[in-house]
């Protein structure tokens, strides 16, 4: 998940916590989930802005 590219159909910026209702509040999207220092040697050199 690269929330700094959007979705074609909705943005990836923010999200809400599943279970949350819809009325929860939309918190900030970590990059990758919130794994990025695990996770982002497996993307060097990936455009990222194409493969979100």
């Amino acid at each position: 998940m690269n929330p700094n590219v959007d979705h074609p159909r909705w943005s990836q910026a923010s999200e809400r916590v599943i279970g949350g209702g819809f009325f929860a509040p939309r918190i900030d999207t970590l990059m990758f989930n919130g794994y990025e220092d695990e996770v982002a040697g497996l993307y060097d050199g990936m455009d990222l802005s194409e493969f979100f």
